[in-house]
């Protein structure tokens, strides 16, 4: 048999490095373990409505990246100016809530918020994320949005987490350059959903086997163990599954290496997707909860996003709940529990006739950079290389990154492959 590249993985991370590595000259097999490509950038229609997993949207800081997606799906994108919104105190406000606070009827709040950004006091070198926050915001900031936000989101210590990752994701304090975030408007495809990206670059990938689960990995031999029984040899191996999970697939692995890979932090996300039988329920494209009496830290609103994603007279819209990695969580009482709060957060009504429904859960959703963060991975990236195996994307290079990276990610392992 001849030697392979292989790709662990047909998310957009995958698709791409395939797709790279086909331009170059290589024929690779990339083996993916659900039935159809796309990973968490597909998409799925249930009774006229179009749902993602939750928002995924295209923001470009690369002209390359660009550039490969609209030519992939020749311009087919609507550039979106963000509307999205903080409730905060019971009061709906404008994101970001470091530079919108003033919109609050409360003044013990604002002048708390007022009197924080003056006494905060920054630093070149912060413990934690919780050290982070308050630093950059100040405490009133911090307590009225960031902290319990965070708190939410995470499911994690604050203090034993690094402020790595998110913080090039967030707006900077009040009056700052960075104020309003990296999304402030975004690109979606014109025509159909996220996935439009994923199914464009799937024909220009070489051979995608679905159905197709990586069990076992042998770097001495260069070989694969595909659903259980199925042995194929590589010359170079691309994973972009979670890290936990490939180090989990490799039996020879030190044991200080599989320490540290079932070390690894992340935090996993139910969400649940509704198509209501309502026009106009909110004219924002998603929402931030703080409040810990509800059960989500975000909604949106897919039919504001892309009016083709959900039929005429109708609202689309997704609800995520945060919950500790690795966690079971009873997805019928969630989604109760998820509903309840819609109607107590004045998004859904109780007459309110639900047409669609589709739950999903995203297990590894986040990577947390806990304080053991950079020894673990170095630990982990070091081992991998010395084998020959490239782990990249957002849960294969585990990272907090978004759908431009992964295009990138997946060009750049590729461009690896080539210099070796």
């Amino acid at each position: 048999m001849t030697k392979r590249a292989i790709i662990a993985g047909a998310g957009l991370t995958g698709l791409s490095a395939a797709f790279h590595l086909k331009k170059s000259g290589i024929e690779p097999v990339t083996f993916e373990q659900n039935s159809y490509p796309g990973g968490l950038s597909a998409s799925f229609i249930k009774n006229g409505f179009i749902f993602d997993f939750t928002g995924h949207y295209l923001h470009f800081k690369s002209a390359y990246a660009k550039d490969l997606a609209f030519g992939l799906l020749g311009g087919k994108f609507n550039e979106v100016k963000r509307r999205a919104s903080v409730r905060a105190g019971g009061e709906l406000i404008d994101y970001p809530f470091q530079e919108n606070f003033g919109q609050l009827k409360d003044s013990s709040i604002v002048s708390a918020c007022e009197k924080g950004l003056k006494d905060r006091k920054p630093s070149e070198n912060y413990g934690s994320f919780r050290e982070w926050i308050l630093g950059e915001y100040g405490k009133g900031i911090a307590e009225n949005f960031m902290l319990p936000y965070n708190e939410k989101l995470w499911q994690y210590d604050l203090d034993a987490m690094l402020y790595l990752g998110t913080t090039a994701y967030t707006p900077s304090s009040k009056n700052d350059a960075k104020k309003n975030g990296y999304n402030a408007s975004f690109y979606y495809p014109s025509e159909g959903g996220a996935s439009e990206v994923a199914k464009a670059l799937a024909p220009l990938a070489g051979e995608i086997r679905c159905k197709s689960r990586i069990c076992s990995i042998n770097p001495s031999a260069r070989s694969v163990t595909v659903n259980d029984n199925i042995v194929f040899e590589y010359g170079r191996l691309i994973s972009t599954m979670p890290l936990p999970e490939l180090i989990a697939m490799i039996p020879s692995a030190p044991a200080a290496v599989k320490q540290a890979a079932s070390s690894l932090q992340y935090t996993s996300v139910f969400a649940l997707n509704l198509g209501i039988k309502r026009a106009g329920i909110s004219d924002k494209h998603w929402i931030y909860f703080p409040d810990k009496s509800l059960p989500f830290y975000r909604v949106g609103f897919y039919s504001n996003v892309a009016r083709h994603l959900a039929p005429e007279g109708t609202t689309s819209l997704y609800a995520e709940v945060a919950y500790p990695g690795g966690s079971v969580i009873d997805r019928e009482a969630e989604t109760a529990k998820i509903k309840e709060g819609l109607i107590r957060a004045g998004i859904l009504e109780p007459k309110d006739v639900i047409l669609a429904e589709l739950p999903m859960e995203i297990p590894f959703a986040y990577v947390v950079y806990d304080l053991e963060y950079k020894k673990n991975t170095s630990l982990i990236f070091d081992f991998l290389c010395s084998k020959g195996i490239v782990s990249t994307g957002r849960y294969g290079g585990w990272a907090y990154s978004a759908m431009e990276d992964a295009l990138l990610d997946g060009k750049n392992a590729a461009e690896d492959i080539l210099d070796a």
